[in-house]
């Protein structure tokens, strides 16, 4: 039986998403909201050297840093990603000489990484609200479990035990199969002060009109405010695995159990065959192909087809 979602989301005033998107229509990094390197510093119980800087985002990659981010300096051979930018900057006493003076200092004891993922589980309810939306149109299975800041275009349909966490834009005419998860936290764990910690997504999950996601797929929500975006006509086939900041190319199709790390760029028109993995952070450029159980290492050209442990077969004809 299929049943409208509940009666508490919005149907008459139908919410603005307009202000989420950039100018080519992708979705822009959600900000953070009154927060400052001082707090994060008294927080911290650091040492603060600099001036006083509005902290709107967090970084996870310093070498694509964003001004006005908080980001975490580990090793010295990253120093050089931090030149002309106004950033808060995580570090310790011995390297903290490299970080230029666009930037404040918020020196620690302990890892930097592990006090940067401290500051993001402390601070992550100051990210801005995403609104909470469904279109009269769309259709959500009575056990589906559908939270807050989960916005549902026209004629979505959400099938029985599925799970959505927000921020989560599902575009028009988009089928979510039984029991897939959207939006859950990626997987990101660090040592901090000694023991293991699960750091806080703040970003969401934007998928783009007439995409279908099969059977017991999941699909991750980005890490650092930003969003893992899935583009139009894209077909996953059951139990995919999409990991956070992943962004998905128009007319894409991932068959059963392929496999797709964090932060990976696919192209338009991409075949992934059953069982193959992508590793994290790697390009796979315009209709690309996959294969079956291959593992892609590094960055796939157009048109070339992997099989195997990434070896090229050449292009496709």
């Amino acid at each position: 039986m299929i049943l409208n979602f509940n009666q508490q989301r919005s149907h008459r005033n139908k919410a603005s998403i307009s202000n989420f998107l950039c100018e080519n229509n992708r979705p822009r990094r959600l900000l953070l909201q009154q927060l400052d390197s001082k707090m994060i510093n008294e927080y911290l119980r650091a040492q603060h050297i600099g001036d006083l800087l509005p902290v709107q985002y967090f970084s996870s990659s310093i070498e694509k840093c964003v001004d006005f981010s908080i980001a975490y300096l580990s090793d010295i051979h990253y120093a050089k990603f931090l030149v002309d930018k106004t950033l808060t900057v995580i570090t310790t006493k011995e390297i903290s000489s490299l970080v230029p003076d666009s930037c404040t200092v918020i020196i620690v004891e302990g890892e930097p990484r592990g006090e940067w993922a401290r500051s993001i589980n402390k601070f992550q309810k100051l990210r801005e609200t995403f609104p909470t939306f469904q279109s009269r149109s769309s259709l959500v299975e009575k056990s589906a479990d559908v939270g807050s800041e989960v916005y549902l275009a026209d004629n979505v349909y959400v099938s029985a035990h599925s799970v959505l966490r927000g921020p989560l834009y599902v575009g028009p005419n988009t089928f979510i199969g039984p029991g897939s998860v959207i939006g859950g936290d990626g997987f990101e764990s660090v040592m901090s002060r000694n023991e293991r910690i699960i750091v806080s997504h703040l970003g969401g999950t934007w998928i783009m009109n007439e995409v279908v996601i099969q059977s017991k797929c999941t699909v991750d929500k980005a890490l650092d405010g930003s969003f893992t975006f899935i583009d139009g006509g894209v077909m996953m086939d059951n139990q995919v695995h999409i990991g956070h900041a992943v962004s998905i190319g128009r007319y894409t199709t991932l068959a059963a159990c392929a496999e797709v790390s964090g932060s990976v760029s696919i192209g338009e028109n991409v075949r992934i065959q059953p069982n193959a993995s992508i590793s994290n952070g790697i390009v796979l450029g315009d209709s690309c192909q996959i294969g079956i159980g291959a593992v892609a290492l590094r960055d796939v050209s157009p048109f070339e087809v992997i099989v195997g442990h990434h070896r090229s077969l050449g292009t496709r004809t």
